[in-house]
Order: C-alpha cells, then sequence, then structure tokens
C-alpha cells in the first residue's frame, strides 16, 4: 500500500479552497490501495505534521512546530503526492519541480505544463501556433507600461478585461468599459503580478471541460456550463457568493459537444498536459468557441466541476481519485 502526500494549503488566494480540497480527497479515497497522509501548508509556506494537518481540516488552527517538507516526506516514507494547492505555487511548477528534486511521483501535470498552463500569454502564444482560437489579447510589463499603454491605446476595442497574466482565479481582474477606468484596473492587475493581459470582453456563454489521463487523454467530458450569477464569474462570485449556477451537462448541440471536447484535448495536448486539467471556454452568439485559460489543479471538492462533469463518463469522485493516482505512479519521469 503507498502512502500518498496530499499537500494542501498554500500562499495563493485560493487556500481555503485547497483545504476543502484535500478534506473530500481524504474522505474519499480508496484506502484498501492508498494511505493518505496530509501534509498541511499554511500561507507563509511552513509545512506540517499529519497530525496537525488533520486538525486543519477540522477546522481548528495549526498551533505547532513547522517542519521541512523534505523531512516530512522522508519520516512518513511518501513515495507518491497528490498536490491540491490551487494557484500560486501550487499550479505554476513550483511545487512540481520540489516533488521532481526529491524524487517524489505526484498527480498531475508536470513542471513545463504547469509553468505554462498557468501563465495565459504563453499558453496563448502556444494555442495560437496550433490554430486554436484564444480570446484576443494585449500584453503589458509593469517596467515600461506608460510607453506600452500609449502605443496600444488606439487598439482597444471597448469593453475589455484587465487581468494578471499569470495568477488564478480570476482574481485581480476587472471588466472596463470606458477609457477612463483603464488606468485603475491596470493598477489593480499590476498588484498583483508584473505581468498583465488587457482582452476583448466576449459577450456569451462560459464552458468548462474536465480532461483526465496520460499525455494522449483518455477521458474528456461532455461540456459543462458556468452561469454567473453577476456581469462576470470572478473570485467572489466562484467562493464568496456561492449563487452561480453549474449545468452538468450543458444544454447545447451535439455539434458544438463536439466541438468543445476536440479543443479541450487539442489545448491539453498542445502544452504537454499530464493526469488532470480543467479547460474553460468561451461561447460567442452560440457559434464562436473561444479558449480562454487552462487550469491544471482545477477546484477539487466534490461539488466542483471537474468530477462533475467526469461523472457524466462514468467516474465517482473516489474513481476520478484512483485513475489520477494510477496515473501518476505509472508516469515515467527522468529526474
Amino acid at each position: 500500500m503507498e502512502n500518498v502526500g496530499i499537500l494542501f494549503g498554500g500562499p495563493s488566494v485560493e487556500h481555503e479552497v485547497s483545504i476543502v480540497s484535500a478534506r473530500g480527497v481524504l474522505d474519499n479515497i480508496d484506502r484498501k490501495s492508498f494511505n493518505p497522509v496530509p501534509l498541511y501548508q499554511d500561507r507563509e509556506k511552513n509545512w506540517y505534521s499529519p497530525s496537525l494537518s488533520l486538525k486543519v481540516l477540522e477546522g481548528k488552527k495549526v498551533k505547532g512546530r513547522p517542519q521541512s517538507l523534505e523531512k516530512l516526506i522522508e519520516e512518513y516514507d511518501i513515495k507518491l503526492a497528490f498536490p491540491l494547492i490551487h494557484g500560486t505555487f501550487g499550479e505554476d511548477g513550483t511545487i512540481q519541480g520540489w516533488l521532481e528534486a526529491l524524487n517524489i511521483k505526484y498527480v498531475g501535470c508536470g513542471v513545463k505544463a504547469s509553468a505554462i498552463g498557468m501563465d495565459k500569454e504563453v499558453s496563448k502564444k502556444i494555442w495560437e501556433r496550433d490554430g486554436l482560437p484564444v480570446v484576443p489579447y494585449l500584453k503589458i510589463l509593469k517596467e515600461n507600461y506608460k510607453e506600452e499603454l500609449e502605443k496600444i491605446k488606439n487598439k482597444i476595442e471597448y469593453p475589455v478585461f484587465v487581468k494578471p497574466a499569470d495568477s488564478g482565479s480570476s482574481v485581480g481582474i476587472t471588466k472596463v468599459k470606458e477609457e477612463k477606468d483603464l488606468k485603475k484596473a491596470i493598477d489593480k492587475a499590476f498588484k498583483i503580478t508584473r505581468k498583465i493581459l488587457i482582452e476583448k470582453a466576449i459577450e456569451g456563454r462560459e464552458i468548462e471541460v474536465s480532461v483526465l489521463g496520460s499525455y494522449e487523454p483518455e477521458l474528456i467530458s461532455p461540456p459543462g456550463e458556468i452561469v454567473p450569477s453577476k456581469e462576470f464569474y470572478d473570485y467572489e462570485d466562484k467562493y464568496k457568493l456561492n449563487k452561480a449556477g453549474l449545468l452538468v451537462p450543458a444544454p447545447l448541440s451535439e455539434e458544438l459537444v463536439l466541438r468543445f471536447k476536440e479543443l479541450a484535448k487539442k489545448a491539453f495536448v498542445s502544452i504537454d498536459g499530464y493526469g488532470m486539467a480543467r479547460v474553460d471556454f468561451f461561447l460567442e452568439k452560440n457559434r464562436k468557441i473561444y479558449i480562454n485559460e487552462i487550469n491544471t489543479i482545477p477546484g477539487f471538492t466534490p461539488i466542483s466541476m471537474y468530477p462533475k462533469l467526469l461523472s457524466l463518463c462514468g467516474l465517482s469522485y473516489g474513481e476520478v481519485i484512483t485513475k489520477l493516482l494510477k496515473l501518476a505512479y505509472n508516469r515515467k519521469q527522468v529526474f
């Protein structure tokens, strides 16, 4: 029986969601085949023992001495890890590189695919090269944004979205309808990162597809649809208001269903994905499809869109966990 490190928490704004994801995995993992070892990371990147980590999962505060991840992995004989740290540090290739340095196999995309998926500009460039439809965008860097902004102002057609290029969960994103509000939105995004995107605001439906498998994925789910409770699906709508609707499956024509599945697979393969991802789209006027982004560690609670969509493929939440762990164990890696 393999000891599986369930890594959760982390420094990103999705810290609390990560805790719920980890709780779901611990409650549903096949304990006849895997022995889960919870390892919590606080917002300051300190790691804690399984006993203290369990207290976090029970809703209690951590009171104890932090330890290094290396020591915990050695002490609890962990050979396999399930990273559930969403966003920064967990989804951007950082924790993946750390685990590879420690010779630990892990669930999900590798260093390269994780880093590419987190950087919306880089992923868009790759998808454009491979002929996939992306939302039109412009890039601005903090170091010289005043000069760059002057160059591109005449290219901007409102409304647009201003967003961090390499942050998760729609944090720091603003819909801008007039030029007078542009600078404020840019300053807000620059508080999070040094690179931002100004994207065309697509007026349409928000569609998501789950992908599971190896480098050539075996399962592409039917699409689901997000119905925001606000003007757009931001962090507050995702995690605080709890009013957004999930349509599983999305009411779409058979032709569109097949097209979304085809594009999700291509987007995953293009970035060299492995294990799991959720690919997010916009559907404009029920005709034109745009790829918005790929999430390499999507929300993984029992009621998250990722496992919900895979249930349409006949997999229970527990079976999704087992498949991902087996994929991680069988991946051939060069350390």
